[in-house]
C-alpha cells in the first residue's frame, strides 16, 4: 500500500501510537481514580462505624507519644501531624498530646535519613505539594494552643484551680504566629516544587490571620475572644489578691507565690505580644482595622493590663495601639443599629469593657504626655475619654430596675454583658491607679496651664473689657475702702500663682483669632471632668477640690469666661438663659460655667472675711460685684424660662425644680453665698440684688430684668405687668421667683405678699376651724404652750385658740377671753423664749441680735421641735 519513499506512512504511524498511548493513560487514570474513590468510601464507612474513638488515639500514642525513639524526619513529622489533626476532628486530643506535638513541631527535623541538614517544620510551606495541607495543620494546632493557654487545669479537682502559665503551647504560638519567625529555607525537599522566597512571608501572614479570625470570630453568642479576655481577667484577679495579701501581712510573698506572680505577668506579656503581631504586619487599612479590633475589644478591655506588662512589650503596645485607633472609640454615632460591626463590638465590650478600655488607654497615654509635654496629645486623650464615658454610662444605674438587674460592685446596678462578677478590689485599683491619672495634680497642671497664663488681648474694644462697673458701684467701692491692687495682681493680669502668692508663669496674650480654639479646648477639658464626676460619684468631690484649689485658677477662669463669644462679658450665657430652658444645655461652653460654679462655691466655704475683703483673694471686690450681678441675672432669667416651659414642675414648697434648674443648683448656691456675704459684710451698692421694682414706690411695677441684661447699655426693660398683681392671680413666674429668689424682690413687696397670704388664709379657715381651748400656768408658759400646741395641725393653729390662765393651785383666773389672754400668752411666751438665761437663744453684745445658742441641746432631745414651735408662734 505504501511505497518506501512515502513520507505519509511515518506520520500516520506516529499519530496512531500517540493516540493509543493517550487512551491508555486516560484508562489508567480513570482506573486509579475509581480505586481511590472506592478506598475513600471504604475508609469513610469504616470511620463512621468506629464506636470507640479512643482506639485511634491509643494507636497514635503507641506510634509517637510512647515511642521515645520516634522518627524526627520531616515527612514522618508531617505524617504524625496529619494524623493528629484527623483524629482531633472526632475527639479532643487532650493537653498531653498537644504538648508533645508542640515540642515536635517546635524542634528542627532532618530532610531524610541520609541528610544531616536540620530544617524547621514550616519548611513544608515552601513546597507546592504540601503547602495547603501544612497551612491547615498549623492553623488547627495554633487554635488548639490558644484554647489550651486560656483553659484552666482542673485535673487536681481543687477549689483553687491551677492556671496555665507557661509551656510548649505558649512557645509554639510565639514561633508560628510571628511572621518574622518564618525564614526562607535553602534546602527544600524538591527544587522542582519550590516556591519563591517571598511566598513564605505571605503564607505566614495567612496562617496568623486565619488563626486569629477563627479564634476571635468563631461565631455564636460567646466567641472565643471572650475566652481569652476571661482568662486574662482571672489572672489579673489572682495578681491583685496576691498583692493585697502581701500588703495585709506586711511582708513579701513566699517563693511559690512569687513564682506564680512572675508566671502570670509573663503569660500576660506573651499574650499581648502575640496579639500585636497582626497589628505590626498589617498591609492595608482593612487589615489594620481588623488587627486593632483584636487589641481594643479583647485585650485592652482587660482591667489593669498595662500595669503588669514588661517594659518592652508595653512600649510596643503604646507605639502600635495609639497609632491605630479603632473606630470603636472614634465613631461619632454610637447608636447606629445598621452597623453590624459596631453593634457586635458593643455586645462584646459592654460597659465594664469600656471602663477598662478607658483605664488602659489613659495608662498608655500617660508616659507619652508626661515625657513630651504634648498638649495636643492630652486633648486627643480627653476626646477618647469622653467618648468612652458616653458609651459606658448607659450600662449603669443607681437603682435596680429593668434592664439594670445585675449588682455591680462600684456602680450599684448594671446591664453589662460581662464583668459584674469581677472582684471589687480590681475596680478600685482601676480607678485609683489608672483613671485617677486624669485628675492627678501633674496632669491637671498641664491642662490648666493655658488658662493660668491667659491674659486679656490688648486689641479688644472698650466694650469687651472686664470688670466694667456702673458709676454708682465705683463710688460705693471707693467709699468703703481702697482696693489693694497689689493683692489682686495675679487675678487682674491673668498670671498663675503658687501657694505663696508668687507668680510662676508669664501671661500669654491670645489673639481673637485663636480665641475660638482656646474656648473649645477649655470646654473639652471641663466637660471631661464634669462627665468623670457624674460617672465616678465617689471621686467627684476629689475632682472638684483639685480644680477649686488650683492656685489662681478661679480668678483666671472668670477672666477667661468673660472673653467667650464675640461680645464677651458672659453674654453667651445670658443669651442662652433667655432662650428656651431645654436649649441651654446645647450651649457649647455651658460645662465651663457649671464646673466653675461648683468649684467656686467650694472655695467660698473655706474663705473668711480677711481673705475676701482685705487680701481680695481669689477675687477682687469688683470681680465679686460682676460675678454676683451675672449670677443674679442668669439664674433669674433661667427661673423665668423654666417656669414658662415647665409649669408641671411647680410645687407648693418649691422643693422640686425642673431638670434645667436642678443642673444649675451650683449657680444658685454660689449666688446665695455671695448674697449672704453681702448681708454679713456689705460690699455691694444699694439695690444691687433687686430685679423687681416695688409697686409701693413706683406706679410701674416691672419685671425689670427678665429679658434684659445688667451688662447691657440699654437698661429700659420691655413691657411687663405688675408683680404683686401677678402673685395675687397665682401666676407661675412670680410665684417661682418668690420661692427661689426672694432677695430679688423688695422687702415691702414681700411684706404685702405675706399679708395677703395671711388674709387669704384667715378667710379660708374662718368657718372651717373649731375653737381650741388650752390652759396655761403663768410660771410655765413655754412648757404648757409647747405641750398644748406643738402637736396641733397647721389648720387648727390657724383657727381660734382660747387661752385660760390657771394659778399654781389649778384654779382658773376670772375673766372671759376676748383676745386679751391670748395676746398676754404670746407676749409671755416670747419673753421667756428669748431670755438668755433660759439657754435657747443667745444675744450679740453690739447689735442685740438673737441666734440659736450652743447650749440649746441641753434643753432635751426635743430641742429641735422646740425651735420649730417657736417659729410657728
Amino acid at each position: 500500500m505504501f511505497t518506501p519513499i512515502d513520507e505519509g506512512k511515518k506520520s500516520f504511524v506516529e499519530k496512531t501510537r500517540t493516540e493509543r498511548q493517550k487512551r491508555e493513560r486516560e484508562r489508567l487514570e480513570k482506573q486509579t481514580a475509581e480505586k481511590q474513590t472506592q478506598a475513600a468510601l471504604l475508609i469513610q464507612r469504616w470511620w463512621r462505624q468506629q464506636p470507640q474513638h479512643e482506639q485511634l488515639w491509643t494507636w497514635w500514642d503507641s506510634q509517637y507519644l510512647d515511642n521515645d525513639t520516634s522518627s524526627a524526619i520531616l515527612m514522618d513529622v508531617y505524617r504524625m501531624v496529619g494524623q493528629y489533626c484527623l483524629f482531633s476532628r472526632r475527639q479532643a486530643p487532650g493537653p498531653v498530646r498537644l504538648t508533645f506535638l508542640c515540642k515536635r513541631i517546635g524542634a528542627k527535623c532532618s530532610l531524610d535519613q541520609s541528610s544531616s541538614t536540620q530544617v524547621p517544620f514550616y519548611t513544608l510551606l515552601m513546597d507546592k505539594r504540601y503547602r495547603r495541607k501544612t497551612m491547615d495543620f498549623i492553623g488547627l494546632v495554633m487554635k488548639q494552643c490558644l484554647l489550651r493557654i486560656c483553659t484552666n487545669d482542673n485535673s487536681n479537682h481543687l477549689l483553687d484551680r491551677q492556671l496555665y502559665l507557661t509551656g510548649p503551647e505558649l512557645t509554639t504560638l510565639l514561633l508560628y504566629l510571628n511572621p518574622s519567625s518564618y525564614k526562607p529555607v535553602r534546602h527544600p525537599l524538591n527544587h522542582n516544587y519550590a516556591l519563591e522566597k517571598n511566598d513564605i512571608t505571605t503564607t505566614a501572614l495567612c496562617i496568623l490571620q486565619s488563626t486569629l479570625d477563627s479564634f476571635f470570630d468563631g461565631g455564636g453568642d460567646d466567641p472565643n475572644g471572650g475566652l481569652l479576655r476571661d482568662a486574662c481577667v482571672q489572672r489579673v484577679e489572682r495578681l491583685v489578691k496576691l498583692e493585697n495579701r502581701s500588703k495585709q501581712r506586711g511582708k513579701p510573698l513566699d517563693k511559690e507565690n512569687t513564682k506564680m506572680m512572675n508566671g502570670i505577668k509573663l503569660w500576660l506579656t506573651t499574650v499581648t505580644r502575640i496579639l500585636l503581631f497582626p497589628l505590626e504586619n498589617a498591609g492595608d487599612t482593612t487589615e489594620l482595622t481588623k488587627a486593632a479590633t483584636y487589641i481594643w475589644n479583647h485585650l485592652l478591655t482587660v482591667p489593669l493590663l498595662s500595669q503588669f506588662l514588661s517594659t518592652m512589650v508595653l512600649d510596643r503596645l503604646r507605639k502600635w495601639t495609639l497609632g491605630a485607633i479603632h473606630p470603636l472609640v472614634t465613631k461619632n454615632n454610637t447608636n447606629n443599629n445598621d452597623d453590624d460591626a459596631d453593634g457586635k463590638s458593643v455586645a462584646v465590650v459592654g460597659g465594664n469593657g469600656y471602663l477598662f478600655l478607658m483605664a488602659n488607654v489613659v495608662d498608655l497615654y500617660q508616659e507619652k504626655f508626661m515625657d513630651h509635654q504634648e498638649r495636643e496629645v492630652a486633648y486627643h486623650l480627653m476626646d477618647i475619654v469622653m467618648h468612652l464615658i458616653s458609651l459606658a454610662t448607659p450600662f449603669y444605674s443607681d437603682r435596680q430596675r429593668s434592664p439594670y438587674t445585675h449588682y455591680h460592685p462600684i456602680f450599684k446596678w448594671s446591664c453589662c454583658p460581662w464583668g459584674d462578677q469581677i472582684d471589687a478590689a480590681v475596680y478600685e485599683l482601676v480607678i485609683q491607679d489608672q483613671i485617677a491619672t486624669l485628675w492627678s495634680r501633674c496632669f491637671m497642671d498641664q491642662l490648666l496651664e493655658p488658662i493660668l497664663k491667659f491674659a486679656a488681648p490688648s486689641s479688644l474694644s472698650p466694650s469687651l473689657k472686664i470688670n466694667k462697673m456702673t458709676l454708682n458701684t465705683r463710688r460705693f467701692l471707693s467709699g468703703k475702702k481702697k482696693i489693694d491692687t497689689g493683692a489682686n495682681a495675679s487675678g487682674a493680669a491673668g498670671v498663675g500663682t503658687d501657694n505663696s502668692g508668687n507668680t510662676n508663669s508669664v501671661p500669654t496674650v491670645i489673639n481673637s483669632k485663636d480665641m475660638a480654639e482656646f474656648s473649645m479646648n477649655t470646654q473639652l477639658m471641663f466637660s471631661m471632668y464634669s462627665q468623670l464626676g457624674a460617672l465616678f460619684t465617689q471621686q467627684r468631690k476629689i475632682i472638684l477640690a483639685r480644680i477649686a484649689f488650683t492656685p489662681g485658677l478661679m480668678s483666671q477662669l472668670w477672666l477667661v469666661m468673660n472673653h467667650f463669644g464675640p461680645s464677651g462679658n458672659m453674654t453667651i450665657y445670658l443669651d442662652a438663659a433667655r432662650k428656651n430652658a431645654s436649649d441651654i444645655e446645647k450651649e457649647p461652653l455651658i460645662d465651663v460655667l457649671k464646673v466653675f460654679c461648683e468649684a467656686c462655691s467650694l472655695v467660698f466655704l473655706t474663705l473668711d472675711d480677711i481673705d475676701i475683703f482685705q487680701k481680695e483673694t481669689p477675687f477682687a471686690l469688683s470681680d465679686l460685684l460682676d460675678l454676683g450681678q451675672f449670677l443674679n441675672t442668669f439664674y433669674f432669667a433661667l427661673v423665668q424660662q423654666s417656669t414658662t416651659t415647665n409649669t408641671n414642675h411647680l410645687q407648693s414648697n418649691g422643693a422640686h425644680h425642673s431638670n434645667t434648674l436642678h443642673s444649675f443648683q451650683a449657680a444658685k448656691r454660689l449666688l446665695l453665698q455671695l448674697y449672704d456675704l453681702d448681708n454679713r459684710h456689705p460690699f455691694c451698692p444699694p439695690d444691687h440684688w433687686l430685679l423687681v421694682s416695688d409697686p409701693m414706690m413706683s406706679k410701674q411695677s416691672l419685671l425689670r430684668l427678665v429679658f434684659s441684661s445688667p451688662f447691657s447699655k440699654d437698661n429700659n426693660p420691655p413691657e411687663a405687668t405688675q408683680f404683686l398683681a401677678q402673685v395675687r392671680q397665682g401666676d407661675v413666674v412670680p410665684m417661682r421667683i418668690l420661692q427661689l429668689m426672694p432677695h430679688t424682690i423688695p422687702f415691702t413687696t414681700r411684706l404685702h405678699i405675706f399679708r395677703d397670704g395671711i388674709h387669704l388664709d384667715r378667710a379660708s379657715n374662718m368657718y372651717t376651724s373649731a375653737t381650741q381651748s388650752i390652759f396655761i400656768r403663768r410660771q410655765h408658759v413655754l412648757e404648757d404652750g409647747f405641750r398644748a400646741l406643738s402637736r396641733l395641725s397647721n389648720e387648727v393653729l390657724k383657727g381660734r385658740i382660747r387661752v385660760t390662765f390657771v394659778n399654781e393651785l389649778g384654779v382658773e383666773e376670772a375673766g372671759i377671753d376676748q383676745g386679751g389672754p391670748f395676746k398676754d400668752f404670746v407676749t409671755l411666751l416670747i419673753s421667756e423664749v428669748f431670755e438668755p438665761k433660759y439657754g435657747l437663744f443667745s444675744c450679740t453684745s453690739k447689735t442685740n441680735l438673737f441666734y440659736p445658742a450652743t447650749t440649746s441641746p441641753l434643753m432635751g432631745s426635743n430641742y429641735i421641735h422646740l425651735f420649730e414651735f417657736v417659729g410657728k408662734v
